[in-house]
C-alpha cells in the first residue's frame, strides 16, 4: 500500500505425549451378611449377601491418575450339614432337637479365576436356627377289669395308653410314647354305685352274700390321662359274676424249706439226705360268700433234687447225695436245687477239709566226701510245703 512488503513466518507447536505410569492397588476388603441371621426350628432359608473390592489407580505423566475399583465374585459354604447352600441361598432344615444351632457361612472371593484373600472386613457369617420343640397328641387310652367274682374283692385295673408326638407343630412322625409316660397323670372316676381309688383306679366289689343273682354290669369306670398337656379319657364296664357254689380255692405253693443231714459230711466220704417240705393255704368257698379257713396242704414227699453247681465229686441220686472222699486239704461243696410243685430251693451241702500229705522218696541222700553230683528227691502233698536243711 506504501511501497513497502510485509513479511511472516510459521512456527509447529508440539505436546509430550500422556503416558501411563505403574497401577498400584489398595487392599482387599470384605463383608459378608445373612438376612435374616435367625430362622425358625420349622426350617426356612437366608439369603447371604456379600462384597469385596479393591481400587485400582493408574496414573498420567499429566499428572492425572484414574481409580477403577474392582469386585470379586463370592462362593459360600457352610460348616454345618444341617444349612445347605445354593447360590446365595442358605436353607436350613427343621431342627428336630431341644437345642438353639448355628452355622457359619464363609464366603471364598476370585477375580479373574484367581483367588482373593481380603485383609480387612468379614468374610464369614453366622445363622442361627431356633430350637425345636416336642408336640403332642392326645393320649390313646384303654382301659379293662377283670370281671368280679360273686364274692367280690378288689379290681385292678388294666390301663395302658400311647402317645404321638412329633416337631414344631406337628403331632406325629417323631415317635411313640407307652405307658407309664414320664410325668403323666391319670386319675379315676366311678358311675353311681362304683366305689374306685381316684389314684390306683383300684374297685371295691361286695360280695353277694346269700343273694342268688346272675352276672350283671355294676357301672363303668372312667380314667383321664394327661400327658405332655394332653388329656383323653378311657371307659371301662365294672361287672359280677353270677352267684353260685364255688370250689375249694388252693394259694400258691411255698418255697421248700430244705435241710440235709449230715451237712457238712466227714472228709472220708458218705452220704447226706436231703429233707424238704412245702404248703399252701385252702379256702373253702360257699354260695352264700361265707368262707372258711382249712388246715394248710403240705407236700413233704412228692419233690425232685438236681444239681445246681460245685464240686463234681459230689452227684446225686434221688433225695441223696453222695460225695467220695476229700483227698483235698480244702473244704468242698455243690449247690443241689429241690423243686415241688414249680417252687424250688437251693441248698449248699459242704464236705469238711480232707488231711493233709506229704511224702518224700528218697528220704535219705548220701553224699562221699568227693561226691558233688546232684541228685533228685520227689515230694507228693497235697497241701503247700517247704524245704529246711539243718
Amino acid at each position: 500500500m506504501n511501497g513497502k512488503t510485509k513479511a511472516s513466518s510459521a512456527v509447529d507447536c508440539y505436546q509430550t505425549a500422556n503416558t501411563a505410569g505403574t497401577t498400584t492397588y489398595s487392599a482387599w476388603t470384605s463383608s459378608v451378611s445373612a438376612n435374616p441371621t435367625t430362622i425358625v426350628a420349622k426350617g426356612g432359608t437366608s439369603t447371604i449377601s456379600s462384597s469385596c473390592t479393591r481400587v485400582a489407580t493408574t496414573p498420567y505423566s499429566s499428572g492425572e491418575s484414574t481409580k477403577v475399583t474392582q469386585t470379586a465374585t463370592a462362593t459360600y459354604s457352610s460348616n454345618q450339614s444341617w444349612l445347605t447352600i445354593s447360590g446365595s441361598t442358605a436353607t436350613a432344615a427343621e431342627n428336630k432337637t431341644e437345642s438353639n444351632r448355628t452355622a457359619t457361612v464363609s464366603a471364598a472371593f476370585t477375580y479373574n479365576s484367581a483367588a482373593v484373600t481380603p485383609t480387612s472386613g468379614s468374610t464369614s457369617v453366622n445363622i442361627a436356627q431356633n430350637l425345636g420343640t416336642k408336640s403332642y397328641a392326645k393320649p390313646t387310652v384303654s382301659l379293662s377289669y377283670a370281671t368280679a367274682s360273686a364274692a367280690g374283692g378288689t379290681l385292678t385295673p388294666n390301663l395302658s395308653y400311647t402317645q404321638t408326638w412329633g416337631w414344631n407343630g406337628a403331632t406325629t412322625g417323631g415317635g411313640t410314647l407307652s405307658s407309664p409316660i414320664s410325668g403323666a397323670s391319670v386319675s379315676y372316676s366311678g358311675s353311681t354305685g362304683i366305689t374306685v381309688n381316684a389314684t390306683t383306679g383300684n374297685v371295691t366289689v361286695a360280695s353277694l352274700g346269700t343273694t342268688v343273682k346272675d352276672a350283671a354290669t355294676l357301672g363303668t369306670v372312667t380314667v383321664t390321662v394327661t400327658a405332655n398337656g394332653q388329656s383323653n379319657t378311657g371307659t371301662a364296664n365294672i361287672s359280677q359274676a353270677k352267684n353260685e357254689a364255688t370250689t375249694i380255692t388252693y394259694g400258691e405253693w411255698s418255697n421248700p424249706t430244705v435241710s440235709a443231714s449230715p451237712n457238712p459230711i466227714a472228709k472220708n466220704g458218705t452220704s447226706s439226705t436231703i429233707s424238704a417240705s412245702q404248703s399252701r393255704t385252702r379256702i373253702q368257698n360257699y354260695t352264700s360268700g361265707a368262707t372258711s379257713t382249712m388246715s394248710n396242704e403240705t407236700n413233704t414227699s412228692s419233690f425232685t433234687v438236681a444239681k445246681k453247681s460245685g464240686d463234681a465229686a459230689f452227684s446225686n441220686t434221688g433225695m441223696t447225695v453222695n460225695v467220695s472222699a476229700n483227698t483235698t486239704v480244702s473244704s468242698r461243696s455243690a449247690i443241689f436245687t429241690v423243686t415241688g410243685n414249680s417252687k424250688s430251693s437251693d441248698i449248699t451241702i459242704t464236705q469238711s477239709a480232707g488231711d493233709s500229705t506229704l511224702s518224700v522218696s528218697p528220704t535219705t541222700l548220701t553224699w562221699d566226701a568227693s561226691d558233688t553230683t546232684a541228685k533228685t528227691v520227689t515230694i507228693t502233698s497235697n497241701d503247700s510245703w517247704t524245704i529246711t536243711i539243718s
